[in-house]
């Protein structure tokens, strides 16, 4: 299957009934196959050519019991001239979407602060984006201050800077990050569902 959180969410979006146009940076064998994945689910898809190779992440589930494991490899490098093509290209978007979901890892190369980027722009331009990063990423672009985020629980602790053992504690780090002017974060927590906060 073709991945990646923006083309996952975007299949998403297109059997709901929406539309959508997935972005992402590709090369190699792997990018030639995911140039043609997301057409055959009826996807538009743009893409910034990279000299490495896309890379392809393995999931192997034990029917037995269902437990997975999951093979990551590094991504292509992305050097800041092909993060800078990939910005203008999402940028110059035309029509403006009503939102923009900025998510997963950046690939090596990639500038820290490469989702605060976008999300000051959407924002200037009254676009609502949806954050879904990690590290500091995540951080850098929660102070672009994003109208949504959704980390798991191991992220949200990360953020708060200490564990959050329960529903209260997670709910009570959530607030926080609202303070500084998210307007809504969504704690994904595997088999124990989600907690969606709000201002």
């Amino acid at each position: 299957y073709p991945g990646g959180k923006g083309i996952n969410v975007s299949r998403v979006i297109k059997e709901l009934g929406g539309e959508t146009v997935a972005f992402s940076v590709a090369g190699g064998c792997a990018g030639y196959m995911l140039k043609s994945l997301p057409g055959d689910h009826e996807i538009p898809y743009e893409m910034i050519d990279v000299l490495e190779e896309t890379r392809i992440n393995v999931i192997i589930t034990d029917k037995s019991d269902r437990t997975q494991t999951r093979l990551h490899a590094d991504g292509p490098f992305a050097s800041l001239d092909v993060t800078d093509q990939l910005f203008s290209r999402v940028s110059g978007y035309e029509p403006l979407p009503e939102w923009w979901v900025l998510g997963g890892s950046l690939p090596p190369g990639a500038p820290t602060d490469f989702y605060a980027r976008f999300i000051q722009f959407f924002k200037d331009m009254g676009v609502k984006c949806l954050l879904d990063a990690d590290n500091d990423a995540l951080k850098l672009g929660i102070e672009a201050k994003p109208y949504f985020i959704k980390p798991n629980e191991y992220e949200m602790s990360r953020l708060a800077g200490r564990a959050l053992p329960d529903e209260t504690s997670i709910i009570d780090a959530a607030y926080e990050i609202i303070s500084g002017g998210v307007e809504v974060v969504a704690v994904t927590r595997g088999p124990k569902g989600a907690l969606i906060v709000t201002k």
